[in-house]
């Protein structure tokens, strides 16, 4: 039996990063099923896991919605410690258009006893609904390289991170690649699901679909390109890409965002989103790109060194938390 668990049900780098951080043990259910299955199986199963472990501290991710919701019945019913580690989709369901998602999100962060967000301008907002909150970034991931790489196309290569989500300016980046000069090709991940053909024409040469790749080949690809760029909509959202290519030592292409530029402020060109500024961001890494390969190292030794710190607070917020677990 463990002390402290980690529920998600889905995979994803920061449940295992923080996880470890916090020594919980990881639980990751990702059901794949249809909607009609997965919820009663991820349910089951999460009952389960509860129902071995008897953990004293619980941590879930939100999203998603209904396992956040179930972990507060849980933790008010079994008197335990229910800390929510809160992504922007938790706080703002589906961009926050509906009104009674926007609710039931506002309830979950006032009945878990800690939330745990990405940074201090979601934390603001979460003691506002009611919440206790601590802002922990992402540490940075340990990626190991492999011994072989493989041999991309370009002169210089630029990984575009992108799971395609509305939030993500993956038609600016299309529209920005017909510019590029001779040499430099940008490989997009994720699985589109067709939505480049909102593109309207043939993409362009210098574009390099992916698809849906393996952990080991998106390490390779990290790892062989020049340059990682991850871009949102998003005003306060840290990007789990980012954290990648600092870890991979790659300069970054970010969104030109106050929590973006606070939290990667050395290393970094930051965009306002459009093909314009895309492209001129890719020139400038070109022309500044030893300068900036120095910075990423410089930020990623100060960003460890500044992680010891905000462990020990949250450390110190949980040592203050009951064991039951109040409201508010």
């Amino acid at each position: 039996m463990a002390d402290r668990i980690w529920i998600t049900w889905e995979i994803q780098r920061r449940n295992r990063t923080l996880s470890a951080c916090f020594n919980a043990k990881l639980y990751e259910l990702d059901v794949h099923a249809c909607s009609l299955f997965r919820y009663p199986i991820a349910i089951s199963k999460t009952i389960g896991v509860l129902a071995n472990e008897k953990p004293n501290i619980i941590f879930v991710q939100n999203p998603s919605l209904v396992l956040a919701s179930l972990s507060v019945l849980i933790a008010y019913m079994f008197k335990k410690v229910l800390i929510i580690d809160t992504h922007n989709a938790g706080l703002f369901p589906l961009e926050g258009q509906y009104r009674l998602l926007n609710w039931i999100a506002s309830k979950i962060t006032s009945c878990g006893d800690l939330s745990i967000v990405s940074n201090h301008e979601l934390e603001k907002y979460v003691v506002d609904q009611g919440g206790k909150a601590i802002a922990i970034p992402d540490p940075i991931p340990k990626i190991i390289a492999h011994e072989s790489k493989p041999k991309l196309k370009g002169e210089t290569n630029i990984l575009f991170v992108c799971s395609w989500a509305k939030d993500e300016p993956y038609l600016e980046v299309l529209r920005a690649a017909e510019s590029v000069d001779n040499g430099t090709y940008i490989y997009v991940t994720g699985n589109s699901k067709g939505r480049e053909k909102l593109y309207g024409d043939e993409l362009p040469e210098s574009v390099v679909m992916t698809g849906y790749v393996s952990e080991k080949e998106y390490t390779d690809l990290l790892y062989a390109c020049d340059v990682v760029m991850v871009l949102t909509r998003r005003e306060n959202c840290l990007l789990c890409g980012a954290y990648e290519g600092v870890a991979a030592g790659k300069p970054l292409i970010i969104s030109n965002t106050l929590a973006l530029k606070q939290h990667f402020n050395k290393g970094c060109v930051f965009v306002k989103n459009n093909p314009g500024e895309i492209l001129e961001a890719i020139d400038t890494v070109k022309q500044n790109y030893l300068a900036l390969t120095k910075e990423i190292e410089s930020l990623r030794l100060q960003h460890d060194r500044n992680y010891l710190e905000i462990m020990k607070e949250a450390e110190e917020l949980i040592a203050d938390i009951t064991t039951y677990p109040g409201v508010g």
